[in-house]
C-alpha cells in the first residue's frame, strides 16, 4: 500500500541553508505524525544574500534527482544566469546558452531595459553586474569559492549550471500552483503551454518571455484568481507573515529569513503554516 505524499512549499531560501535543513526537519515531523511522505517545493530564490548559495544549490538539486523536491526559477537565479552567460566561463558541458527568455539581448526593451536603450550592450552587462552582485550576487559568488572582483574565477559546477538553468517557471499539483512572484491567469495559461518552439513566430516567443519574466518579478496584486481552482502561491515579496489573499486565492510564504525574521512552509494538503527563526540578520 503506497503512502500519500503532501506537498510542502517553501519561500525564498535565499542561502540559507541551516534554516532550510532545519524547516525541513520539522516539516519531516510534520508529515510523519500524518502519515505521509513530504514534497518539498521551492518558490526560487534559493541564491543570494545569505551565505551559503552554493550549499542551498546542491541541497535542492539533490533532492529534485532523488525525486524528493521540486524547484521553480526565482528572479535571483535568472539575474545570475544571465550574468555569468555574459561574463564568466561557461562549461562547454552545459546547454550553449541559459534559456532564450533570460539571456541580456532577448531582456532587451523592458523593466529596467531603460538602460539597456540608453547603454551599449557592454556597459548594460556590466550594470546588470554590479545590479547582481550588489543584491547579493557577491555572497553566492563567496560561497562558491569565486573572487568576486575577476570574472575569470567564476568557474561554478557544470551540474548547478545546467540545474538552474533548466528551472521551470512554475509548478503545479491538486489544487494548487505555484510560482515565485504574483502572476495572472493569462501569464499562467502561457506558462502551461510550454516555451514556443524553434518555428514559433517572435510575437508568441514575445509572449512567452513576458510572462516567464512577470512571473519572476511581479509584485502586482492581478485583479481576480490567477487558477480559479486552484489556490496560487508566490514568495518574491518578503513579509511579517504568511499572506492569505481569500477573494483571490492567492497565498504569499516568503516571510524574510535572510533579514533575520523566518524562513516559512506551508502545507498545500492541510493548511498548516511551518516556519522556523533565522538564526541571524544576513542582509
Amino acid at each position: 500500500m503506497s503512502v500519500e505524499t503532501w506537498n510542502y512549499i517553501i519561500g525564498d531560501v535565499h542561502g540559507c541553508h541551516d534554516e532550510l535543513v532545519a524547516l525541513e526537519a520539522k516539516i519531516a515531523r510534520h508529515a510523519t505524525r500524518h502519515g505521509v511522505t513530504p514534497h518539498h517545493v521551492s518558490l526560487g530564490d534559493l541564491v543570494d544574500r545569505g551565505p551559503e548559495s552554493a550549499q542551498v544549490v546542491a541541497h535542492m538539486r539533490e533532492g529534485v534527482e532523488a525525486g524528493t523536491h521540486s524547484v521553480i526559477m526565482g528572479n535571483h537565479e535568472a539575474i545570475m544566469l544571465t550574468v555569468l552567460w555574459d561574463l564568466a566561463p561557461w562549461p562547454a558541458v552545459v546547454a550553449p546558452s541559459p534559456a532564450p527568455e533570460l539571456s541580456t539581448v532577448a531582456r532587451d526593451g523592458e523593466g529596467e531595459r531603460g538602460f539597456a536603450r540608453a547603454l551599449s550592450l557592454e556597459d548594460y552587462r556590466q550594470f546588470r553586474r554590479y545590479m547582481w552582485q550588489g543584491q547579493g550576487g557577491y555572497d553566492t559568488l563567496r560561497s562558491y569559492g569565486c573572487d568576486p572582483d575577476d570574472t575569470s574565477s567564476w568557474t561554478l559546477p557544470a551540474d548547478d549550471l545546467r540545474f538552474l538553468v533548466g528551472l521551470p517557471y512554475h509548478w503545479e499539483a491538486d489544487g494548487v500552483v505555484a510560482t515565485h512572484a504574483l502572476a495572472t491567469r493569462a501569464q499562467l495559461e502561457l506558462l502551461r503551454a510550454g516555451r514556443p518552439g524553434a518555428d514559433a513566430d517572435q510575437d508568441a516567443r514575445d509572449a512567452f518571455r513576458k510572462a516567464s519574466d512577470r512571473s519572476m518579478w511581479s509584485r502586482a496584486l492581478p485583479s481576480n484568481a490567477p487558477d480559479p481552482e486552484r489556490v496560487h502561491v508566490s514568495g518574491h515579496t518578503p513579509l511579517e507573515r504568511v499572506k492569505h489573499v481569500q477573494s483571490r486565492k492567492i497565498i504569499q510564504v516568503d516571510t524574510g529569513a535572510v533579514y533575520g525574521r523566518r524562513l516559512t512552509a506551508w502545507c498545500a494538503d492541510d493548511g498548516s503554516i511551518l516556519s522556523v527563526q533565522a538564526r541571524e540578520h544576513v542582509f
